[in-house]
Order: structure tokens, then sequence, then C-alpha cells
């Protein structure tokens, strides 16, 4: 039997792009268990469901996350829109809870850190997280497309951001208790061992 308390939960994130998608699956906020990206050809959203239903299937995670594309700062096209709500029909279907959350709820939470920009978003997380570093891309030309893996690194900032806004009293922007695992302090000796 799990447990799901907040810190101790399995959750799966993921993020959909052009190509397929990044996942990120972590025990909770500190454990990173999994990661990826998974390239998608064909009916892409038909064959994503299928892949993402693997995952699902293989890991049983407590809670998927997703991006909230109708909310503020979110711009995908009409087939990705219809994809994240596809999956999120579907792990709501296996009894999974789903939380969504916006581009802008994503640079609210990583801006407290001087981050806003999806590289600089990526930059932070390779930052806190050991296993990260080697798949940071260099950063884009504004002429070249998107490296695939800044979807690993999406996905992870959901994870990120989840974690973030249930440290948050509802309604508000004050921090409860004394939880600082998003301060510069909790990066450094207070992580868990991976």
């Amino acid at each position: 039997m799990k447990d799901n308390q907040p810190d101790n939960a399995l959750i799966l994130a993921i993020f959909p792009s052009v190509r397929g998608f990044g996942f990120a699956l972590f025990h909770g906020a500190w454990v990173p268990l999994d990661w990826g990206f998974r390239h998608i050809e064909g009916d892409k959203n038909e064959n994503a469901i299928d892949r993402v239903q693997t995952l699902i299937d293989e890991y049983a995670p407590d809670t998927v996350l997703l991006e909230d594309h109708a909310g503020a700062g979110s711009r995908r096209s009409t087939r990705v829109e219809a994809l994240i709500d596809d999956l999120a029909n579907l792990a709501g279907q296996k009894g999974i809870t789903v939380a969504r959350y916006s581009r802008n709820r994503i640079r609210e939470c990583f801006a407290e850190f001087g981050a806003t920009t999806k590289y600089e978003i990526a930059q932070a997380i390779s930052r806190s997280l050991p296993e990260f570093p080697p798949q940071l891309p260099p950063q884009r030309k504004i002429w070249l497309p998107e490296d695939y893996r800044m979807s690993i690194f999406d996905a992870v900032s959901l994870i990120f951001t989840h974690f973030y806004f249930q440290a948050i009293k509802p309604g508000t922007s004050d921090r409860t208790g004394s939880d600082d695992r998003f301060s510069d302090d909790r990066f450094s000796d207070d992580r868990p061992a991976v």
C-alpha cells in the first residue's frame, strides 16, 4: 500500500511537445526515479496515450501532473490541448489524482529563485538535482527549434511547482509552517540521498 502523504507520493509528470512527450517520475519532491522523452510518430495523440498508459500501468503513480493549457501563459496547439485533456481523462479513469499547472504558475514558482524563462527554469532544476545537468541542452538560438530534452525539464518543473504550491496556504502567497524545501538551503544537505 502506498503512503499518500504529499512528501512520499509517487508523482508522474507528463509534458507533451510537437515531437512526443517528456516525462518525470519522482518519489516526493526530491527523489527522481525515472525521466525521459518518448518520440511519437503516426497518430501522435493516440500513440502518446498508449505510451502514457504503459507508464501509468508500470509505475502506478499516486498523482499525474499536466500543464493547464487553459491557464494564463500557456500556448498550445489544438492537438496538444486535446492530448492533455485525454491524458487527464485516462488518469482520472484509473482513479489517479490529476493536477494541472499553467505556464504562469510555473513561472511564479521559479521566479522566487530568479528563473522566469524556460531555459532559466531548466538551469535551476539542473542546479538543484544532480541527476539533471547532463540532460540540460545548450541554450536555444532563436532560429533553432527547441531541443526535445527541454520537455523533460518542463515535466520536472511541473513537479517542483506542484510541491511549491502545496506548501503555500490556499488563496495567499504565504508559505505554511517552516517548509523550506524550495529555499536555497534546502537544495544542499537536507535532500534525501538518492
